[in-house]
């Protein structure tokens, strides 16, 4: 009867890590949804939902380190409930076959 229990707690071990493998992978498909899931985890629900992400290459002084890039603009524009007022509009994207987004501090 033991070995019918601990079977079946590696069962659901292995069925919590695949589920957490695909749900990682499934945030990371796209530019678009790694955008939204940067969006939901900072608590921009409604942003994440229901704005669009618009992709545009960006060449200007505020954006040295990503001149001539694709940024991730979110329109419209999630009100900030951040302290410092920071917008939340701007995210830079890196694609190594999943998608990494992070927001980019300079607005133009």
């Amino acid at each position: 009867m033991a070995k019918q229990s601990g079977s079946r707690l590696n069962t659901i071990l292995r069925n919590i890590e695949i589920a957490f493998f695909v749900g990682l992978v499934v945030v990371h498909l796209t530019p678009g949804i790694a955008v939204r899931w940067v969006l939901l985890r900072r608590g921009y629900v409604e942003a994440a939902v229901a704005a669009r992400v618009v992709p545009r290459r960006v060449k200007h002084e505020s954006y040295t380190e990503h001149d001539n890039q694709l940024i991730y603009f979110v329109e419209p524009h999630p009100v900030s409930h951040e302290p410092d007022g920071s917008y939340v509009s701007a995210y830079y994207v890196r694609t190594y076959g999943l998608s990494w987004a992070e927001p980019v501090i300079d607005q133009i």
